[in-house]
């Protein structure tokens, strides 16, 4: 592994870490000023299957922004590679 591959590899990770804290931070500001209503809404009502429902997507969500932000990081680095391999594809085919 070349310095250039190791400094691509760093890179890469600093940025997926920057995603994930950028994801966390926006829902915990999300959850911030939302919490007020929710409490009011949500939690001082009698459980139904809907609140049941509810809790458990809003606290499923909470482990979801980092593997959001991962996907969309390995899109931006894939999408180019793929572009090619099917340009080039086609080039073939024409040829």
């Amino acid at each position: 592994m070349s310095a250039s591959d190791i400094a691509i590899t760093l890179r890469y990770f600093k940025e997926i870490w920057y995603w994930q804290v950028a994801g966390g931070v926006a829902l915990f500001y999300d959850y911030l000023l939302l919490i007020d209503r929710e409490v009011g809404l949500i939690w001082k009502q009698k459980w139904t299957l809907v609140t049941l429902l509810y809790a458990v997507v809003t606290m499923g969500n909470i482990n979801w922004t980092g593997q959001v932000s991962l996907v969309l990081y390995e899109i931006r680095v894939w999408a180019p590679c793929v572009y090619k391999i099917a340009m080039d594809g086609l080039s073939l085919c024409s040829q």
